[in-house]
């Protein structure tokens, strides 16, 4: 392919990147919101999602509604307890 053809396609691209995260920059003041569903294991000091990344409770109406939410995996100690941290592969 020509090199001007191939620099073209790879200065667009970086172009269309720049633009689809201007948007994010400018969101700063938006909320986060919370989805039970992206929760993996609960405890009382905060849960693991499905990404493995650890969170703590934003408040505690959010760990109540995980621990009373339909087939929740919600364990009513800290996840330090247990072995890796409470993580599990089950």
């Amino acid at each position: 392919m020509n090199r001007n053809l191939i620099a073209a396609i790879v200065a667009a691209g970086l172009v269309g990147a720049m633009f689809s995260t201007a948007g994010v920059a400018s969101a700063a003041g938006a909320a986060v919101t919370f989805s039970l569903g992206d929760i993996a294991f609960g405890y009382n000091d905060g849960y693991w999602d499905h990404g493995h990344q650890w969170h703590a409770w934003q408040n505690h109406n959010d760990m109540q509604s995980y621990k009373s939410a339909q087939n929740s995996r919600y364990h009513d100690w800290k996840h330090t307890r247990d072995p890796n941290q409470g993580w599990t592969d089950q």
